[in-house]
């Protein structure tokens, strides 16, 4: 019980850290460190737990416990070139993986997390070759469960999958005998490993794929199930702001996802005048998608809302595009919201919305 109370109690910090300090200082840093804490602390007393007592309730606490991403993976295991030292479990990584392989292959509903842990993967030695060892295994030995599984992510993730099983300090060329039965199961995602297999790697610039998911959005609309994804470039995934990201709209076609539309100048672009300037989010209602972001104009924080309507055959067009207004240097100013409907701008189709278009509606 006292483990429990325990983290609460960190949770209790980070909760009231939030704000300012006295002398007006952010305190993101310090929320940030606590919330790392609490994390590294539970996945600690989950594993302990698990060796002593390796029951299905304590499985499950630790593989829930343990990293959702490589980046979080990264951070708990890996090893910080910069200052030259570990993270906090780095010297217990292969214990640490090893017990969660094993709970995942005990608890079978939680394996998805295996493939999550993949995504925008490179190899580097210990924690990350100890991962790409248990990872390349399990798909060895899972074959028909790893092409179904795979069929539910989007091409760029799964080629980013086989992208992090292929890597290493030189290429691997061989094909794994594994890849047979998933030819049997799905064509197209062993073509995706064999395009791994067969490219030049090496190090790690090479071997993340050129884009990540940032963040990803489904919605259900007259029959179709449809995702919204907002892609990142592979090297600005540690930025602060995320901004002059692709677009990529598919349609749900039975056991994958078919791409019907890209928009790589919706979201805008960088100013380095505006320090809270990024996207936001995209949110759904019935069969219409919002894509959120904030920008700067002059002396004002801008939330704009950018609306689109999907029809029956897929087609989307522009339905309304918003803005909300905070003064920086008089915040309860009462600003009056702007918002411009197709009968300001006629009928566009989602391909052709940028971000020049968008604010000269509203100028």
């Amino acid at each position: 019980m006292k483990i429990y109370f325990f983290v609460i109690f960190l949770l209790f910090i980070g909760c009231n850290s939030s704000g300012q300090n006295n002398d007006g200082s952010n305190k993101t840093l310090n929320n940030d460190i606590i919330r790392k804490k609490v994390q590294i602390d539970s996945l600690k007393i989950y594993f302990q737990n698990t060796k002593e007592n390796n029951s299905k309730e304590n499985e499950i606490k630790f593989i829930n416990s343990f990293p959702n991403s490589f980046l979080q993976f990264q951070e708990t295991f890996g090893y910080d070139d910069a200052q030259e030292k570990g993270m906090p479990l780095y010297k217990e990584s292969y214990d640490y993986i090893q017990l969660f392989f094993k709970s995942i292959n005990k608890n079978p509903s939680y394996n998805k997390k295996v493939f999550n842990l993949a995504i925008n993967g490179y190899w580097s030695a210990d924690a990350e070759n100890f991962l790409q060892m248990n990872l390349e295994k399990y798909f060895s030995e899972n074959p028909l469960l790893v092409c179904k599984i795979l069929s539910e992510y989007t091409i760029e993730q799964q080629q980013s999958i086989w992208n992090f099983i292929s890597d290493g300090i030189e290429s691997k060329k061989e094909i794994p005998k594994y890849l047979d039965d998933i030819k049997k199961c799905n064509d197209n995602i062993y073509k995706l490993a064999v395009k791994s297999f067969k490219s030049p790697k090496g190090n790690k610039e090479s071997s993340a794929f050129q884009t990540y998911v940032l963040d990803i959005t489904k919605m259900k609309t007259n029959g179709k199930e449809f995702r919204i994804s907002i892609l990142e470039d592979n090297k600005n995934k540690n930025t602060e702001k995320h901004t002059g990201l692709p677009i990529v709209v598919e349609v749900k076609n039975g056991n994958k996802y078919d791409k019907i539309n890209e928009n790589n100048n919706l979201i805008f672009k960088n100013d380095e005048n505006c320090v809270i300037g990024e996207y936001n989010k995209t949110s759904v209602k019935n069969n219409y998608f919002t894509i959120e972001q904030v920008y700067c104009k002059g002396f004002l924080y801008v939330q704009s809302y950018t609306t689109f309507k999907i029809i029956d055959n897929g087609n989307i067009f522009l339905h309304k595009y918003g803005e909300e207004y905070t003064d920086r240097s008089n915040p309860d100013k009462d600003i009056q919201p702007i918002t411009k409907s197709e009968k300001d701008f006629g009928k566009v189709r989602f391909e052709n919305v940028t971000e020049d278009f968008l604010i000269k509606l509203v100028k």
